[in-house]
């Protein structure tokens, strides 16, 4: 294949965006097993430049006219702090550990942060032991939220 069209092909497989602002920051809550009035759920991406794309969907939708997008941009400073909570925890080196059993019911937050060394995945549901860590990662990013958009969108900090 001639190098041109591998780069067009490459192009149309992946388009730039993805090779210029990867993911940093995967987060999502949800309400749990609520009935459909009361449900609801929370996915967020903040990318390594800041970008931060949001959907809230209530009612038990995951898509239409039950849903709200925003988007935004992060500061550095930020971005700067949910680097450092993540070195500070030490989650890189001893990942946090589960609830076991989870408790059953209600509601849920998971994240995970994309750091050049490797990804750390969190919970809000760690054992004890790992609760101040994920924590501190865990309000690194809510706080990374523009205050307008976690007061209307996010769970209570």
């Amino acid at each position: 294949m001639i190098p041109t069209l591998r780069l067009a092909a490459a192009l149309v497989l992946f388009p730039w965006p993805a090779f210029a602002d990867p993911v940093f920051v995967e987060w999502k809550a949800t309400s749990g097993p609520l009935p459909p009035p009361y449900a609801w759920s929370v996915e967020m991406t903040i990318s390594a430049q800041g970008a931060l794309a949001l959907r809230h969907c209530s009612g038990g939708a995951s898509a239409g006219d039950g849903c709200v997008s925003r988007s935004a941009q992060v500061g550095a400073p930020q971005l700067e702090a949910i680097r450092a909570a993540v070195v500070q925890s030490g989650l890189q080196s001893r990942p946090m550990r589960l609830l076991d059993p989870p408790p059953v019911g209600g509601e849920t937050v998971e994240a995970v942060v994309h750091m050049p060394e490797g990804s750390v995945t969190l919970s809000g549901l760690p054992v004890e032991a790992d609760a101040d860590r994920v924590g501190l990662v865990l309000r690194a990013i809510y706080l990374a939220v523009p205050a307008e958009i976690a007061a209307e969108h996010l769970p209570g900090d």
